[in-house]
């Protein structure tokens, strides 16, 4: 089997995970313009300030996850990494509205991406380098 074949859940997981960071650089630019608060300024109002944090740990987290995603895809399957990557954008978007809400709410949604993004990680990591060291 090819790794390309069966790979359009993992993709899709990938789709919404890039969606999800566009949206939250929107969320910042909309935040701009309810706030006032003029470019190159990052401060200045606290609604802007919280919107700003939102992507910014969106691709924090992004960046550790695609590539855990795509590997976990390869050792594991499209469908065994599809689910802890759904879970994952569940949990992420949680953070991202509840920071807007006040940041103390956002703590369950982050421990679920937290959660979701760990176990893709490493739940096939010795798989993936056995692919390597075995070789």
């Amino acid at each position: 089997m090819s790794f390309t074949a069966g790979m359009d859940w993992p993709a899709l997981v990938t789709l919404w995970a890039l969606t999800l960071c566009l949206a939250t650089a929107w969320l910042v630019g909309s935040a701009r313009l309810e706030s006032g608060v003029k470019a190159p300024a990052t401060a200045g109002h606290a609604r802007f300030e919280r919107a700003r944090r939102v992507p910014i740990n969106t691709r924090e987290n992004v960046a550790i996850f695609l590539p855990a995603l795509w590997l976990s895809a390869r050792d594991a399957g499209p469908r065994a990494s599809t689910v802890p990557g759904a879970v994952w954008l569940a949990g992420r978007m949680g953070p991202a509205v509840a920071e807007m809400a006040g940041p103390k709410k956002r703590g369950p949604g982050f421990t679920l991406a937290d959660s979701a993004g760990s176990r893709t990680l490493l739940g096939h990591a010795p798989g993936v380098l056995s692919h390597r060291v075995g070789r």
